[in-house]
C-alpha cells in the first residue's frame, strides 16, 4: 500500500529469484498520486489498483479507474508506507497522527484496513521523525507486536542516502 514504486514487490521477488522457497500472490495496490498509479500500472499490472487507502477499512473502496471494487482479504502479509509530509522535520507545521493532515489521514486509513483484515503480518515505512512510539502503541492496541527497526541506506551498501524507519 502507498509505496508509490512497489518496492516491496521488487523485493519480494528478489527473494524468489535467488532460489528460496518462497511464494507470495499479490492482491492489490493502492496509491493515491496518478502519476504513480500509471507507473504501478504498467510496470505491476496488480489484480486491483486502488486509490485512496482511507478506504480500505471498508468492504468495498474505489479504484484508479473509480470503479468500485471488493477490498481483499484474507492477506498474510501487509507491507505499506504512509504519507510522511506531516512528520517531516523540514514541514514547519507538522501534524500528529490524530491531525486532519494527510500523514495522520493515510495512517489511520491503514490501520482502519488492518484492523478489519487482521493481516498476520504488517511491515510499515516511513521516515525518521515519524511517531514511532504511538504509531507502535495503536498496532498493539490491535494485538499486534510492535518493534521499530532503523535502517540506513548507507549500512547495506547503496549509494542513496536516506534513513528508513519500518515498525
Amino acid at each position: 500500500m502507498c509505496s508509490g514504486t512497489e518496492s516491496p514487490l521488487l523485493a519480494l521477488d528478489m527473494v524468489q529469484r535467488a532460489g528460496l522457497d518462497f511464494e507470495f500472490i499479490h492482491l492489490f495496490s493502492c496509491e493515491i498520486e496518478p502519476f504513480k498509479q500509471a507507473y504501478i500500472e504498467r510496470t505491476f499490472s496488480p489484480p486491483i489498483l486502488f486509490r485512496d487507502i482511507t478506504e480500505l477499512s471498508k468492504k468495498q473502496a474505489h479504484t484508479a479507474y473509480g470503479a468500485l471494487k471488493k477490498v481483499p482479504s484474507g492477506g498474510d502479509l501487509l507491507i505499506a508506507g504512509t504519507s510522511c509530509v506531516d512528520f517531516s522535520r523540514l514541514n514547519s507545521k507538522r501534524k500528529g497522527l490524530d491531525d486532519e493532515g494527510q500523514s495522520g489521514r493515510t495512517f489511520r486509513g491503514l490501520l482502519g484496513y488492518v484492523k478489519n483484515q487482521r493481516p498476520t503480518f504488517v511491515i510499515l515505512e516511513n521516515i525518521k521523525s515519524a511517531p514511532w512510539e504511538e504509531m507502535e502503541k495503536r498496532l498493539v492496541a490491535l494485538n499486534y507486536e510492535a518493534f521499530r527497526v532503523d535502517v540506513d541506506t548507507k549500512d547495506i551498501s547503496t549509494s542513496r542516502k536516506h534513513v528508513s524507519v519500518d515498525t
